[in-house]
């Protein structure tokens, strides 16, 4: 994860904790809120893409907005807290659905600049036959703050843009999806804003809510990545003949054979070929694949096959550039740009039963660590964090959850936003190296909002009323036992590693896991056991 994004994502965690009982806003502040940081998102996606650099995520943005609105850092965490406790109040509305959704990054950048890009492409004129409704348009019954309809053939023309070409199949389901979820256009409505006239009788036209269209579009676009994710590797192993996690130049040359053919057919000139020679080696193609090639055909399409493979290994050597890895590749080949291969690892294998404390060492010269060494590195660390994760919530989540109704208002409902997180699939049950450290973020504000939500109890407790209702005028019992139990959590905490700090009336239980006598335990003093 990038340090800023850590940092944004730790802030928002720290802005909820210390805000957890932050009072909701209206709805309609939200939406104008959410609608401002839309389009300065889209304005600094721009920006930052001119300049070489990754998107954003939207906690990020929502910081970086605020703070340019509300000025102060304290302020900001207020109002971020409040933009959180109005979206978990409003979330029936398809728009606060989803920026939700990319605020807790269930769907990611990727997801994130897709609807940013309908978006867009929802505000150009229409060009394909359909109802093109102003921005502003209400149907008849809307109410005042409803998100604009749109024609289901814009909205399928959008699709088609946003999500690149799919299979019929899969473009027909989605294409019912929407549908079902539509409603007819009226006769005024056709008169009134239908483009190309002439097509106006040719079938029904139905309209959607914008929202619920966009909302509904980055689902399936969501849907695909993961469809895809679960593919790879199948396709991977198609072309990893010897099954040793890497593809090799002896592993790939038939695809690349098809790719020098395919590329001149269509015209695109490869650096170091002629057109000349690029001209006989299509020719020769067919009939290369007919008779088993041979001669001067041969000799055309070798080369056409070796200039691909300098492209590629250039691009391979502008990566490494920046260390001098020794990593031996199968084939024989080095790491840095020397050698014939252009090998990629792949982690196919299933994260460790039990996880080990210390990690093996890769091998580097002079102390310099590979970009791609160390990007496989950190994705093994996500992954196998999001084992630990997933582990520990099993065993312990039933038992978290029965707490959150303790907590009460709007920080039980903090509570189970993020506990829906580590219940849900982020990228696939093992994970995908991406959702280690969100269901890690997710698992450590549970943990903290809870032990806040004692220490402000504890605090509330400490007036006078409670000061002098207990017993003989002295503090209530209750405040005296919280006062024992925040001391034993605090004491665990910073307490020896491996040890644990037993309460009085854990000794029964610490007898029966023990086997010792009930006697032998009660002489035992309270303390780290």
């Amino acid at each position: 994860m990038r340090p800023d994004r850590a940092a944004a994502t730790a802030r928002l965690q720290d802005a909820l904790t210390r805000y957890a009982d932050a009072k909701p806003r209206t709805q309609e502040w939200l939406l104008k809120l959410i609608d401002a940081m839309y389009r300065g998102k889209t304005t600094s996606d721009d920006q930052r893409t001119k300049t070489g650099q990754e998107p954003l995520t939207m906690i990020e943005y929502m910081f970086q907005h605020l703070s340019g609105v509300y000025g102060t850092k304290d302020l900001v965490n207020q109002y971020s807290a409040q933009l959180v406790a109005t979206c978990l109040q409003c979330c029936a509305d398809p728009r606060v659905a989803t920026f939700q959704r990319f605020l807790m990054e269930e769907w990611d950048t990727r997801v994130l600049s897709a609807y940013l890009d309908a978006v867009k492409k929802l505000s150009e004129p229409a060009r394909v036959a359909c109802c093109d409704f102003p921005p502003d348009y209400l149907p008849a019954g809307a109410r005042k703050g409803e998100s604009s309809p749109v024609d289901i053939r814009k909205a399928l023309w959008v699709a088609e843009k946003v999500l690149m070409r799919r299979s019929p199949k899969t473009a027909y389901v989605f294409a019912q999806l929407l549908s079902s979820r539509a409603e007819p256009i009226t006769t005024l409505e056709l008169d009134s804003y239908f483009v190309r006239q002439f097509e106006a009788g040719r079938a029904e036209f139905r309209r959607i809510s914008s929202s619920v269209f966009l909302e509904a579009l980055c689902g399936e676009l969501a849907r695909m990545e993961a469809a895809f994710r679960e593919v790879l590797p199948e396709i991977f192993s198609q072309y990893d003949g010897d099954v040793d996690g890497y593809l090799t130049r002896r592993d790939v040359a038939a695809l690349v054979g098809e790719m020098a053919a395919a590329m001149v057919q269509v015209g695109m000139q490869l650096p170091g070929v002629t057109a000349d020679a690029a001209a006989a080696a299509a020719a020769a193609q067919p009939l290369l694949s007919q008779a088993g090639g041979g001669g001067a055909a041969d000799a055309e399409r070798e080369a056409l096959v070796e200039a691909i493979w300098s492209t590629l290994l250039a691009a391979e050597a502008d990566i490494r550039s920046h260390a001098d890895v020794t990593t031996t590749y199968p084939d024989g080949g080095k790491g840095g740009g020397g050698g014939a291969a252009l090998a990629a690892a792949v982690a196919a294998e299933p994260p460790p039963a039990r996880l080990a404390t210390g990690a093996a060492q890769l091998p580097v010269a002079g102390g310099a660590l590979a970009e791609s060494d160390l990007a496989s590195a950190r994705e093994t660390a996500k992954c196998l964090l999001s084992v630990l994760v997933v582990r520990h919530w099993w065993h312990h989540g039933p038992a978290l959850e029965a707490l959150f109704a303790e907590a009460g208002g709007t920080a039980e409902q903090q509570l189970r936003q993020h506990a829906s997180l580590l219940d849900g699939d982020m990228g696939g049950p093992h994970g995908d190296g991406r959702d280690g450290p969100r269901r890690a973020a997710a698992l450590c504000a549970v943990l903290r909002l809870l032990m806040v939500k004692k220490a402000d109890r504890f605090s509330s407790l400490l007036t006078s009323e409670n000061l002098t209702g207990g017993p003989h005028n002295g503090p209530s019992a209750e405040l005296e036992e919280l006062l024992l139990r925040l001391t034993a959590a605090v004491r665990l905490l910073y307490g020896p590693p491996g040890s644990s700090w037993v309460l009085g009336s854990e000794l029964d239980e610490l007898a029966a896991l023990s086997g010792l006598d009930p006697g032998d335990v009660a002489a035992l003093p309270y303390g780290y056991k």
